[in-house]
């Protein structure tokens, strides 16, 4: 079982990688939820042979670390064509993602969560 506390620590920790991927023009306002993001690339193994292939899966998870927990979103590109990392291609696809649908959702910034507590 996890701790609380660990669980907080681990998506205070998620909620700086969210800020340090958020390019700064075009989605500054994003900065203002509180979210947890993880990016991940791994290679796609070979189908005829052991090993790898130079092609990649790219992937890039985040969720609502607030205290509403409103949404977890998985963006998985197989093979992109564009960037060898997922910081290249899967990042912005998530960042467009949830600029659309975060309204819909309900995920409220960061300030009006401290009023929530206040």
């Amino acid at each position: 079982m996890i701790k609380p506390v660990t669980a907080q620590a681990v998506s205070d920790i998620m909620h700086q990688v969210y800020l340090g991927n958020i390019p700064e023009r075009q989605y500054k306002d994003l900065a203002d939820y509180y979210i947890g993001l993880k990016s991940g690339t791994a290679l796609i193994p070979n189908k005829d042979r052991a090993g790898y292939s130079s092609k990649i899966n790219a992937t890039y998870i985040g969720y609502d670390a607030s205290p509403s927990r409103t949404f977890v979103l998985l963006i998985k590109l197989e093979d992109p064509k564009v960037g060898d990392l997922s910081f290249y291609n899967a990042r912005i696809v998530w960042l467009n993602t949830f600029m659309d649908i975060k309204d819909y959702l309900g995920v409220k910034k960061i300030r009006q969560i401290v009023a929530i507590f206040s």
